[in-house]
């Protein structure tokens, strides 16, 4: 065969195969067209302090979109999600059993295989973003690790840093949701999470060299970084003396914030990463209880709300402040006690600590001993509990009744042994502000109480010899107004809960200030007004109490309030305050 021909039989064969090709179309419908350009594989992440499970993820650059995190902390980015900032909250920290409130942030970055959002990622978002990766690596001394990518939970050195942080931050959290409920305000724990771990990113910034979370400076630093960052979140009130408050609240809590993280920071000194998450967990063992022991103490909280007084005052010694914090710390009842009177000499008389909440500090991680304050009631109707009534302070959420405002109901179950002495009783005080009106402040300086073998309050009585002391502010003005008792005046006592009388303490103070009950009626709380109430119980020249809310790991120092009628007679007690409105 010549050449030619050879060639010309190729080129028709390759022609009619092309045709043949082109005319069977019907057979291959089903292939999927060439795509020189595949998209990019789904990017994922997860949500870490140990793993949490169920949390929400928002994607912050992506219309705020949202995912639920699985067993294991994991979750998918949507569809064309890849440039994005993260916000991870609540779940359940698989490494504990305890439901998470804080908040995990991530920096916007483009995402890759394995994204991670985790407390060491948080502090990277507020040392300024992603850019800062390796900079705040270096100083918790984990140079040359991405913790943008790196999951702690197959790292002992990340996992260590991101359990301790998460500590930090969490005992900074609850001083500050604390310290604003003390204010009267209502601090989220959103943003105590915010201004904390902002702080201790700002703190990091500021130092050279690998940085020793458990140093005592460090955490006062940050402590009073912290107070200064939620300033804008925290009540009215404070504003004005807010660096004083910052630093009075650093130097308290310092010792006791350094003994938690301390005990974190040594507990997980020595970490056997396993095959898989599970086995991790599980060479931890008994060190997950020390952590799991520090989420849950209320001794931050407790401390603050026991000394809340003193943290606001602006005469107080901050010096004066951290031996106390450190005697707690160290649990020494006699230092304690000294470092207690120490504050308290700088302390006004209606602001001073009583004595008996040193027995309470030694033990500041458990409130015990003391007369459980359980709710308040107005006029006999349905009563408020404790939440609702620390609540009643931010508007809106003020406790009602219909007026007038003849009398309340206040519910005691007695944990314990709350009374230093042999007789269960306590000086009781009672003050109100009418808006737009008149203030009144009364203190009964012997309540003598009954409980039975349950703890529950049977009977309550003003005994003979007793006082009634009367102070009004406004008009007409009575100022150290005083009626003995000729007789014992039974309280109510209905179900747990004494009755206090306002009409029956009003008819008193007419009979003991010569004015006319026609004036005495000026500072009855009537319909349509707006009320300020507090209730407060103090000790006697006999004995005294501590009074707390709540019970177990929930319970916690009542209020510290101070009443006085006049300058001789001031009751510093503990209690509650409330805001109610009185409906026509």
């Amino acid at each position: 065969m010549n050449m030619k021909l050879k060639t010309t039989f190729t080129s028709l064969t390759i022609a009619i195969a092309a045709s043949l090709v082109a005319g069977c179309g019907s057979d291959h419908d089903d292939l999927p067209p060439s795509n020189p350009n595949p998209p990019a594989a789904q990017a994922k992440g997860k949500a870490i302090d140990f793993y949490l499970a169920g949390a929400t993820v928002t994607f912050e650059d992506c219309n705020d979109q949202t995912t639920t995190t699985d067993a294991t902390g994991g979750f998918n980015y949507p569809n064309d999600c890849r440039d994005t900032a993260l916000t991870v909250t609540g779940g359940i920290d698989i490494g504990t059993d305890l439901p998470f409130s804080g908040t995990l942030k991530a920096p916007k970055t483009t995402a890759g295989n394995l994204n991670i959002a985790s407390p060491l990622t948080t502090l990277i978002t507020y040392a300024g973003g992603a850019g800062d990766s390796a900079a705040v690596a270096a100083k918790l001394g984990l140079s040359g690790k991405n913790l943008l990518t790196l999951d702690p939970m197959t790292d002992a050195a990340a996992l260590k840093q991101t359990v301790v942080v998460q500590q930090f931050v969490d005992q900074i959290q609850k001083a500050l949701i604390q310290l604003s409920t003390s204010g009267g305000g209502s601090l989220t724990p959103e943003q105590a999470a915010r201004a904390a771990s902002a702080a201790l990113a700002a703190r990091l910034e500021a130092q050279t060299g690998t940085v020793d979370l458990t140093n005592i400076d460090f955490i006062q630093a940050a402590v009073q970084g912290a107070v200064l960052e939620a300033k804008n979140d925290l009540p009215a009130s404070m504003q004005a003396n807010i660096e004083k408050i910052a630093a009075n609240t650093a130097a308290l809590t310092a010792a006791v914030i350094q003994e938690k993280v301390a005990a974190v920071n040594t507990a997980l000194s020595n970490i056997t990463i396993g095959a898989n998450p599970q086995a991790t967990l599980n060479a931890l063992g008994e060190k997950l209880e020390t952590v799991k022991a520090t989420a849950t103490s209320p001794a931050t909280a407790n401390l603050i709300n026991a000394l809340s007084a003193a943290l606001m005052s602006t005469t107080v010694s901050a010096a004066d402040l951290q031996a106390l914090g450190a005697a707690v710390a160290a649990g020494n009842l006699n230092q304690i006690k000294d470092a207690l009177a120490d504050v308290n000499e700088s302390l006004p008389a209606g602001s001073k600590i009583p004595d008996s909440i040193a027995d309470d500090l030694q033990q500041v991680d458990l409130y015990k001993n003391y007369l459980q304050l359980v709710s308040l009631g107005l006029n006999g109707g349905t009563p408020y509990n404790i939440a609702a009534i620390e609540g009643s302070v931010v508007s809106g959420n003020e406790l009602s009744t219909t007026g007038p405002l003849d009398s309340v109901q206040v519910k005691l179950n007695k944990v314990g042994s709350p009374f230093e002495g042999n007789f269960s009783e306590a000086r009781v005080g009672l003050s109100y502000a009418i808006s737009g009106g008149n203030t009144l402040d009364l203190i009964i300086d012997r309540v003598n109480m009954s409980f039975d073998s349950n703890g529950t309050l049977t009977a309550a009585s003003v005994p003979v010899g007793a006082t009634y002391a009367f102070r009004g502010t406004g008009s007409p003005a009575l100022v150290g107004n005083s009626k003995n008792n000729l007789q014992a005046d039974n309280l109510t006592v209905t179900n747990g809960a004494v009755t206090l009388p306002i009409d029956t303490f009003l008819n008193k103070l007419a009979g003991t200030s010569g004015i006319p009950t026609s004036q005495v009626e000026s500072y009855r709380p009537k319909a349509g007004n707006n009320v300020s109430i507090k209730v407060a119980l103090g000790a006697t020249s006999s004995t005294t109490v501590r009074v707390g809310t709540g019970t177990g790991d929930a319970a916690k120092a009542a209020t510290s309030i101070g009443i006085n009628t006049s300058t001789s007679n001031t009751l510093a007690g503990q209690g509650v305050s409330a805001v109610l409105k009185i409906q026509q």
